[in-house]
């Protein structure tokens, strides 16, 4: 079963067509789940994205404890740039969250606005990321 188009120019267009191929990889995978998807965003989009990436900012740049660090996050992506606000527009809309919600199988996910655990997030050469679960429960 398919779902509707995405955003047909910006995320490429087989995607949503082979969500339940996708689910089936992402079911599988180990030693935990998860997917991989080439080609995710259409070539065009994907470049708007790059050439608006943020350049690393030290005071985005603090750990759990508030010590700096070689990993910043900017979780107001929607100020980015004229790609990042529409990234966030299509995070955000149902199509999108129909497809997460079939590809993880986990029903009726929600969109979190304030991107809390989310955005862009640029390590420093030496900067470790193990592999981890975001946030799954929030107290507000």
């Amino acid at each position: 079963m398919s779902i509707p188009a995405l955003a047909p120019t910006e995320i490429s267009e087989g995607v949503g067509r082979g969500v339940d191929g996708l689910r089936a990889s992402f079911e599988n995978a180990k030693p935990f789940k998860h997917v991989v998807i080439e080609n995710f965003f259409e070539l065009s989009f994907a470049r708007k994205l790059l050439d608006e990436f943020p350049e690393f900012s030290p005071g985005l740049a603090k750990n759990e404890i508030g010590a700096p660090g070689g990993k910043a996050v900017n979780t107001q992506i929607s100020e980015l740039g004229p790609a990042y606000r529409h990234l966030y527009e299509i995070l955000g809309s149902p199509r999108f969250l129909a497809f997460a919600s079939r590809l993880s199988g986990i029903p009726d996910l929600l969109f979190d606005p304030s991107m809390y655990g989310g955005g862009t997030t640029d390590n420093r050469e030496g900067q470790e990321l193990d592999p981890h679960v975001n946030f799954n429960y929030d107290e507000s």
